[in-house]
């Protein structure tokens, strides 16, 4: 057969696989007249194949589509510890044991609402990359990206492995829509979208924990309330909710409902942290 018709010789593209110490040469040529098909070859035999266009059309890709498209990839229940500094918001997290706490400056530190933290690692973990812009930027054009005075600074932590920290630099001059993102840990300069950026600058007292009382209900064994000239006490025994007196007249389900309702009762602002 003469590969030139079939456009083999040069080919219009080539695979090559290695395994085992052996590699293996794909040719891929032109499409058929019939059928969404493409000829192909092995480097080192005669035979002309006819094959789906599926593996040319996988493989006919820009490089990028391959890279992993995620800013950050971690599993959140390793993370440590996030720190965000810019403008608008400052604040760190830091988890001891399964306890996550917020940091605001000057000198603020108080329990972090483990539900709003996990929101948030959660988008830090989604913002994915929309363009590759350079894989070697040159250190002298920082400042035209933005990265003398980044638009925000997140400092990563995870369990066992070195802190990364991003830095979000200016919009790009054809898309405001887009900013410029560099890792500490890699050369390459990147672009996210600016409104994924802007959902992890939150308001720091929207981190921080509500819960008046952060206890299960059922380990409640005493409960006394003092309100005006109102004051009682109940003491949880085998048979249910007792009063002071220690008589059984109290109304258990009664008492678990209110015992819910005082789990359950939640902050609504933050007026003065030092009144």
């Amino acid at each position: 057969l003469d590969v030139n018709a079939f456009g083999l010789d040069p080919a219009i593209g080539h695979i090559t696989l290695e395994a085992n110490g052996a590699s293996t040469t794909l040719l891929m040529g032109e499409t058929t007249p019939v059928g969404n098909n493409r000829y192909l070859r092995l480097a080192n035999r005669p035979e002309v194949f006819v094959v789906s266009s599926a593996l040319f059309d996988a493989a006919n890709q820009p490089p990028e589509k391959y890279r992993d498209p995620l800013l950050l990839r971690f599993k959140s229940w390793l993370a440590e510890g996030l720190s965000v500094t810019s403008p608008t918001a400052t604040f760190s997290l830091s988890r001891a044991e399964e306890q996550w706490r917020v940091s605001l400056p000057p000198s603020l530190s108080d329990q972090a609402d483990r539900t709003q933290v996990n929101a948030l690692l959660s988008r830090l973990g989604t913002i994915t990359i929309k363009r590759f812009i350079d894989d070697a930027p040159q250190v002298e054009q920082l400042s035209s990206w933005g990265f003398d005075a980044p638009a925000a600074e997140l400092s990563f932590v995870q369990r066992e492995a070195p802190s990364t920290t991003i830095f979000i630099g200016a919009p790009l001059p054809d898309d405001a829509s887009l900013r410029y993102a560099k890792r500490s840990d890699e050369p390459s300069l990147y672009s996210v979208s600016a409104k994924n950026v802007e959902e992890l600058l939150r308001d720091p007292n929207e981190l921080r924990a509500k819960a008046c009382f952060d206890v299960f209900a059922s380990q409640v064994n005493k409960v006394e309330l003092v309100f005006g000239s109102s004051r009682w006490m109940l003491t949880r025994a085998e048979a249910g909710w007792q009063d002071a007196a220690g008589a059984a007249a109290v109304d258990t389900t009664k008492a678990d409902d209110w015992l819910w309702k005082l789990r359950d009762l939640t902050l609504t602002r933050f007026v003065e942290e030092h009144p």
